[in-house]
C-alpha cells in the first residue's frame, strides 16, 4: 500500500564517505564526510554537507635541508628596507592538523516558471594545526612568532626563520547569494 510518504517528504538523497591514504614515510591521512540534499518541493532545494580531513606534513616540509638566502625587504620595526638572512627548509617538529568544512545551500525558484532562481550559500572552514610557511614579516607576525625573528642590539633585522609552522585555530566563514535568470533566445526549431 502506498502511504504517500514520498509526496510528504519530497526528494531526499544523502551520501557518506571515508578515505585514508599514506604516502611513503608519512602518517596516515584520513578524510570523511557526508551530505544531504533535500527538495521538499520542486521550487526549493536544501543542501547540507560536512567534511573532515587530517592534514599531514609531507617529506619536504619535514626534512628539507636548511638553506640561508640573502634577502631584502621592508622592516616595519625600523621603517626601512633591510638586508637579512631568510632561512628556509624543513621543520621536523611539524604536527598533523585537521580541517573541517560545513556547507549549507538553499535554492529557491520563486516564480511559476523556472526562469529565475535565488541561491544562498554559507561555508565555514575550521582549521587546526594547518601547515604553512611563516607569513610575510609584519608587526603582528613578529609578535606571534618572536623566536622566528632575530635582531641585533640596535633592532636591525638579521634573520627570519621562514620554515613551515603549524597554525593554531583558523576560522573562515563566507556567505554568497546569486540570482540566475534563464531564457531561450530566438525561435524554437520546428521539427
Amino acid at each position: 500500500e502506498n502511504l504517500g510518504i514520498g509526496r510528504k517528504v519530497g526528494n531526499l538523497t544523502g551520501s557518506v564517505f571515508f578515505g585514508a591514504h599514506r604516502a611513503s614515510s608519512q602518517k596516515l591521512a584520513t578524510s570523511s564526510g557526508g551530505s544531504i540534499n533535500w527538495s521538499p518541493h520542486n521550487k526549493l532545494q536544501i543542501y547540507v554537507g560536512l567534511e573532515d580531513q587530517s592534514v599531514t606534513p609531507n617529506q619536504a616540509q619535514l626534512s628539507s635541508p636548511d638553506i640561508r638566502i640573502q634577502a631584502f625587504g621592508f622592516d616595519y620595526f625600523t621603517g626601512k628596507t633591510s638586508r637579512y638572512i631568510r632561512l628556509v627548509g624543513g621543520n621536523p617538529a611539524l604536527r598533523s592538523g585537521r580541517t573541517s568544512a560545513l556547507n549549507l545551500r538553499v535554492m529557491i525558484k520563486p516564480l511559476p516558471s523556472d526562469s529565475v532562481s535565488l541561491t544562498h550559500t554559507f561555508r565555514q572552514i575550521r582549521s587546526k594545526g594547518a601547515i604553512t610557511p611563516l607569513p610575510s614579516l609584519t608587526p603582528e607576525i613578529e609578535n606571534a612568532f618572536p623566536d622566528r625573528i632575530k635582531r641585533d642590539f640596535f633592532g636591525d633585522l638579521l634573520m627570519v626563520d621562514a620554515r613551515p609552522i603549524n597554525l593554531g585555530i583558523e576560522l573562515n566563514k563566507s556567505l554568497a547569494s546569486n540570482i540566475a535568470y534563464r531564457t531561450s533566445l530566438g525561435k524554437k526549431a520546428g521539427w
